[in-house]
């Protein structure tokens, strides 16, 4: 980053009234983890455009971080309200400048969640959805939530959603939809990649934990959890994420034989 830094700096001395400067810094303070440097930076960037809510909502992610690391209760706290505060500024923009973005609204939903809100989570999680309702990762989100908050059987459904995909009346019953007013969606569900595995491992962890005799919850998990391991099973992180749901179905077989 000792490049990156050099070259920022030049830029700085050369014109410091350029927004994209402050940003650039503010990035390159971030990757290296100066995330109260980079917040900073961040906001020397809104001063010169007050209504680009990307640098709102990466001041946010800042103070989020802030608060994840934070082993003071009273400053982690304080770093969530920060973050929330500036996610809630760009919410505003939009709404003043009448752009529907649902970037806002699901990083204000990670901040409950982390702050173990989870019904506030939930709610901003369905206003993205609202925004985007064919949109499988956000199902996967709002799935994530539901989990967190062990509201188990919502979130199975949703999870559905995020990874095989779900019928027009699924999806609806997901977003608490109105039928007579939203359009029918029909959701196709995301591939097994690096990015949508969290979705993948949930969904047969849930399912897997929910089993019980005369349901095909375990049918179901070993399906998903087999292209989960055929996919990475050379990553023993996740293997071992896995393996006590692979060892909860396998105790059902056993008993049913």
């Amino acid at each position: 980053y000792e490049q990156a830094f050099q070259n920022i700096r030049q830029a700085l001395e050369k014109d410091s009234s350029l927004m994209d400067v402050h940003r650039v810094n503010a990035f390159v303070l971030e990757s290296s983890a100066e995330y109260e440097a980079a917040i900073e930076e961040y906001k020397k960037a809104i001063e010169i455009t007050p209504n680009f809510t990307p640098l709102h909502i990466r001041i946010g992610t800042n103070y989020r971080t802030l608060g994840l690391r934070s082993t003071n209760k009273v400053r982690e706290k304080e770093m969530y309200e920060n973050a929330l505060l500036y996610y809630e500024m760009a919410v505003n923009i939009n709404k003043r400048i009448g752009v529907k973005d649902p970037v806002p609204y699901l990083a204000i939903s990670r901040t409950y969640s982390q702050m173990g809100e989870f019904f506030s989570a939930a709610l901003n999680v369905r206003t993205a959805l609202d925004m985007q309702p064919g949109s499988p990762d956000i199902y996967g989100q709002l799935g994530l939530v539901y989990f967190r908050a062990r509201n188990y059987e919502s979130a199975i459904p949703a999870l559905k959603c995020a990874v095989y995909g779900c019928t027009a009346e699924e999806s609806c019953e997901v977003r608490r939809c109105n039928k007579e007013v939203d359009p029918p969606l029909e959701i196709t569900g995301l591939p097994l990649t690096d990015g949508s595995v969290l979705y993948y491992y949930t969904y047969g962890s849930v399912l897997a934990g929910m089993h019980r005799p005369g349901l095909d919850y375990c049918e179901r998990a070993v399906e998903v959890l087999a292209e989960v391991r055929a996919r990475f099973g050379s990553d023993t992180e996740i293997m071992a994420i896995i393996e006590p749901s692979e060892a909860i179905c396998d105790s059902f077989n056993t008993t049913s034989q």
